[in-house]
């Protein structure tokens, strides 16, 4: 229903791409918020199915993070 991650400093959410086997990704709105060490967004309903989820992060200082989640709905 909902990604959220935790940094050890302040983040803004920048962008959330969900990946379904052999589909084409989508871009989860991701809504502007103040920098905080806990950051999220709601993801829209997914069918059962293996996901990528791909983020991105930026600190107040500028730099940049991002990863990748793989899971699965049943």
């Amino acid at each position: 229903e909902r990604f959220s991650a935790t940094f050890p400093h302040a983040m803004v959410l920048k962008t959330v791409t969900i990946t379904a086997e052999e589909q084409e990704s989508v871009s989860v709105p991701v809504p502007d918020a103040s920098a905080a060490a806990t950051v999220s967004t709601p993801l829209p309903t997914l069918v059962p199915g293996n996901y990528t989820l791909a983020w991105k992060a930026n600190g107040e200082d500028g730099h940049e993070m991002g990863g990748t989640v793989r899971f699965m709905v049943h």
